[in-house]
């Protein structure tokens, strides 16, 4: 799971290697996930997830409302 979040970070920065503004939403994604997805890997930040998916639009609303 950390080399996935590792992965994603690698993919939003700049070419200056700074992270975006809302980095701080990722970080928030990634300890939800931590947290329900303990068993079955199958948060946001895996490679193969869209925005469409369940899993990811659920922990997106969870995130928003921080």
């Amino acid at each position: 799971m950390t080399n996935v979040f590792v992965y994603r970070i690698r993919l939003l920065r700049d070419n200056n290697m700074e992270m975006p503004d809302n980095f701080s939403n990722e970080i928030a994604k990634w300890a939800l996930e931590c947290k329900i997805f303990k068993t079955a890997f199958k948060g946001p930040f895996h490679p193969n997830i869209t925005s469409k998916c369940p899993n990811y639009v659920r922990i997106n609303n969870k995130v928003e409302r921080l």
